[in-house]
Formats: C-alpha cells, structure tokens, sequence
C-alpha cells in the first residue's frame, strides 16, 4: 500500500485515505477509506471501496447531522460506561432470555434510536454508532 494521508486531526476525528486502484478503461477509482475516531481507525485497514459512493455517503451523512443537530443526543448515553453501551446495543439484538442481569437497570431502545444514532460508509461494513435521538 501507498502511504497514509489524513485529513483532520487522527487523535480527534480524521478520514483515513490511502490510494487504491482502478480498473483499466474505466473510471472506477477503488481506494483505502476509514473514519478515525480518538485515533482508532474504524473497519478493516486491507478493505477497499468504491471512493465515489464512499465519498457521496460520506457527504450525505454530513449533511444529515448538520441539518438535525438536535437529534444526535439521546437521554439514554448519557453518563453511561462503554460497557453500558455496548450492553445498549445487544440488547436490542437479544432475545430477552439473552440478557444479562448485570445491566437489568438498562432500557431495550426502540429501533428509532438506533436508526438515527447509525451511520454507515459506502457500501462497506463499516459502521460506527455515535449518540443519537429517535426520530419523530
């Protein structure tokens, strides 16, 4: 692979980019996208895509929290652990008989909430949950 650019603060929040490939007689251009967030880069660093639906995805998104800035908050978040999260987030992908009763004291969220606090890249896997408000 070529060498590494940012753009951003990497320790922070960053866009990991390092150049790919094309495909011969077209102008489909493939590179190495990631988010970064508090120095972690989020996916797989050997997973490729598509830069231009990467990068229109990515653009979307944008303008998605810039234009609903008060619905990236939800109750629920705050003050938790990262373990009170994670816990968040299997359980509404549990079966009830699934969860641990260490964490009875946490709600199950309606799917909304995880429909407006997800955000996903391009056609890649990637994904990152960030703090996010039910819509409606």
């Amino acid at each position: 692979m070529t060498e590494e650019n940012y753009i951003g603060d990497k320790n922070t929040f960053a866009i990991r980019h390092v150049s790919g490939y094309s495909i011969k007689d077209t102008r489909h251009f493939y590179s190495y996208c990631h988010l970064v967030l508090g120095g972690q880069i989020i996916g797989n660093k050997e997973e490729s895509c598509y830069l231009s639906s990467w990068k229109a995805t990515l653009e979307n998104r944008k303008e998605d929290i810039k234009n609903r800035t008060t619905a990236i908050l939800h109750p629920e978040f705050e003050n938790r652990s990262d373990e009170e999260l994670f816990e968040l987030i299997w359980k509404a992908n549990q079966s009830e008989e699934d969860y641990k009763p260490e964490f009875s004291h946490l709600p199950v969220l309606n799917s909304k909430v995880w429909a407006s606090c997800h955000l996903s890249i391009g056609e890649t896997t990637d994904a990152y949950l960030i703090d996010g408000e039910e819509f409606g």
